[in-house]
């Protein structure tokens, strides 16, 4: 009978997850701003050169806080993915400060993405002029010059999603300049560095048992992205890794849900 239960309730969630997949899916994105003008200036967000595809820039999990930390070289070079120190790189993700711009980001803002989810549960959200702070920012700030945008920014994303080993659970991402995800805390995807649009993926069926994370268990998605180069800003994401747990369900899905929780308590009585 346990079997059965069980085998019922994933089945529910699964399909309370496809039935809320085929419409698009809003998110939110913190996004701080830096400056990179000559005469003030963060280090690791001037236009410095380009470091090529630098893997190994982070460490392996992220620190107490839940953010990466820096391990590379330093001292700003391009084998050293143009980052000035461990130092300079803790500021990436963490609190603004207008009046520290050649140290901090110098202002935060959440911003909402739309996503598309099709029938078969596939996500995907293509950017290739990605300039969040173009139409938050006044143009006098703005970082490059001629060009036209608000550069030299970063994207944090934290959602928390469901694992369900039916899905595909692969996650790709083609973007510049670097990108970090992590799983609970554990570094999946390493795309560090300045260079042009650059792709990379995982499969979650391949990681999950070394991520403790068990079927239909909750887990911890995190990436992290930093634009720090004035020549383009692209992100792209393709993603089959299900529908975050803050999802607003859809009528269908409520009702799913519903005969779930109706099969909760049957369960609950009969084993009383």
């Amino acid at each position: 009978m346990k079997f059965v239960y069980s085998a019922l309730v994933a089945g529910l969630l699964s399909l309370s997850t496809f039935a809320a997949s085929a419409a698009p899916l809003s998110f939110n994105i913190t996004i701080r701003d830096f400056r990179g003008a000559s005469d003030s200036y963060h280090p690791d967000f001037r236009n410095t050169g380009i470091s090529g595809l630098k893997t190994g820039m982070v460490g392996a999990s992220l620190d107490a806080n839940g953010k990466p930390v820096y391990v590379g070289a330093g001292g700003g070079g391009n084998n050293a993915g143009n980052v000035q120190s461990q130092a300079t790189f803790a500021t990436w993700y963490r609190d603004c400060n207008a009046a520290t711009p050649g140290t901090t980001c110098i202002q935060q803002h959440t911003v909402t993405l739309t996503a598309n989810v099709d029938a078969n549960d596939v996500l995907t959200f293509s950017d290739s002029t990605y300039f969040p702070l173009d139409t938050l920012t006044n143009s006098s700030i703005w970082d490059a010059g001629g060009n036209g945008h608000n550069f030299f920014f970063t994207s944090e994303l934290a959602l928390e999603l469901i694992y369900d080993p039916t899905k595909g659970n692969v996650f790709s991402f083609t973007g510049d300049d670097d990108v970090w995800v992590f799983i609970n805390g554990q570094l999946v995807l390493d795309l560090g560095g300045i260079h042009p649009a650059t792709g990379g993926s995982f499969d979650l069926d391949n990681l999950a048992a070394g991520l403790g994370i068990s079927a239909y268990g909750a887990y911890n998605f995190q990436m992290f992205h930093a634009e720090r180069h004035w020549t383009q800003s692209t992100l792209n994401i393709e993603s089959t890794l299900g529908q975050p747990l803050n999802r607003v369900p859809e009528p269908q899905t409520l009702a799913l849900m519903g005969l779930a929780l109706v099969c909760i308590a049957f369960a609950r009585k009969r084993n009383a």
